[in-house]
């Protein structure tokens, strides 16, 4: 005889056939189980995609894109020719008008390039969406990530007169909805500036300048290093942070990571002052951390997986991973660059993925070298053997 399960969603009681519940503070459905420990919500055990590491490389001459997945790092399935197109990727954001992303949804790995994309659920068998997804075609492709359980896109459309951001949310990278489109911001008074070409452009949610909210990084086109953020509380109606009287505040920064606290980011350092960083915290206040020597664009900065209290800086392929207190102080360098050429990839998952790939194009037969680590400094690699000429770019993901 079945037993009837019920449950209280949104002060009423509902019998059900699903399992739920109370996560930080919020009813949800789920295929995971989880338990209280010392006051907080932790995963207890997983039902469906068990977590596993997919390693994708792409090999020139002949031009083709294989995967390999593993749930150890020790064990490997066989490399499957997936295609010829490396679809996701490290992509760019310094004043691009294209953003390749790797993402998670809903226990499905998306590799995203500007207007196609692939996805797998096991590492082994993949789906190729070879149609463009963007929900409007005169729209750039500007940066996509997840928010929400949603996909949450972002597109800039430019014409001789201003410029438009038009945010877009989807469950599959299909059927899309839109969230809010504007072209200009308005103040206090009444008045408003127009949008300007801020072709760099990446979106977050979470603890930014002491609260909860949505908020858009940008880089003018014509001039990068001027930079700043835009900020909302429902991702429709957005503004700068200002003061009492009303005065718009403006944001110098370089690179942002989505921490389990909220957001961080570094302000710009000088080529003249290297060795000094400042790093700005989800309340808002100013850290410094010195022992980095290199310019300030572009390095990857993301949480430890060990240790909440630092974070994990990678400011160049020649001077290596760092670890940031995030109280400030001294720098503390936790692996060197090892290879004499090659890439150097970091995911920016849904979920705070934090593993590393490298490949190399020294020697024959060229490889593909994959590492990871638990504890920082305390490393595990893994090389792919690739009968070509060359490896042209590689990743590996985890979450």
């Amino acid at each position: 005889m079945a037993v009837n399960q019920y449950v209280i969603l949104d002060g009423k009681t509902k019998k059900v056939n699903k399992k739920y519940a109370v996560i930080d503070g919020k009813t949800r459905k789920i295929k995971k189980e989880y338990v209280v420990i010392d006051g907080k919500t932790r995963l207890c055990w997983e039902d469906g995609l068990a977590k596993r590491f997919i390693h994708r490389y792409q090999t020139y001459a002949p031009n083709y894109v294989y995967a390999l997945t593993s749930e150890d790092f020790i064990s490997w399935s066989g490399a499957k020719q997936i295609g010829t197109t490396f679809y996701g990727g490290m992509g760019s954001t310094y004043a691009s008008s294209i953003e390749l992303k790797s993402l998670l949804l809903d226990n499905k790995y998306y590799f995203i390039s500007s207007d196609k994309f692939q996805y797998t659920s096991d590492g082994i068998n993949f789906t190729t969406y070879t149609s463009n997804f963007n929900p409007v075609s005169s729209f750039n492709f500007r940066d996509i990530t997840v928010i929400k359980d949603k996909f949450y896109a972002v597109y800039q459309h430019t014409n001789s007169s201003h410029y438009t951001i038009s945010i877009y949310t989807s469950t599959d990278l299909i059927n899309w909805t839109l969230v809010t489109s504007f072209d200009k911001i308005y103040s206090p008074s009444g008045s408003y500036n127009l949008l300007g070409d801020i072709r760099s452009i990446q979106l977050f949610k979470g603890k930014f300048r002491g609260k909860e909210r949505y908020v858009l990084f940008y880089r003018n086109y014509n001039d990068p290093t001027s930079s700043s953020v835009l900020v909302s509380d429902d991702c429709v109606t957005w503004d700068y942070i200002r003061t009492s009287s009303g005065s718009a505040v403006t944001y110098s920064w370089s690179n942002v990571c989505m921490a389990k606290d909220g957001i961080y980011y570094t302000t710009h350092c000088s080529v003249n002052e290297q060795t000094n960083w400042n790093i700005v915290n989800p309340e808002g206040s100013s850290i410094t951390v010195n022992g980095l020597y290199n310019r300030w664009y572009e390095p990857v900065l993301f949480e430890s997986i060990s240790d909440n209290n630092y974070l994990i800086i990678q400011i160049s392929m020649s001077n290596g991973t760092y670890k940031l207190p995030k109280t400030g102080g001294t720098a503390t360098k936790i692996c060197d660059y090892i290879f004499n050429s090659g890439m150097y990839n970091q995911r920016r998952l849904a979920k705070s993925t934090r593993l590393t790939t490298w490949s190399k194009t020294n020697g024959s037969p060229s490889y593909s070298k994959i590492g990871y680590c638990t504890v920082e400094n305390q490393w595990t690699y893994k090389e792919v053997a690739a009968n070509t000429s060359s490896i042209l770019s590689g990743e590996l993901i985890y979450d």
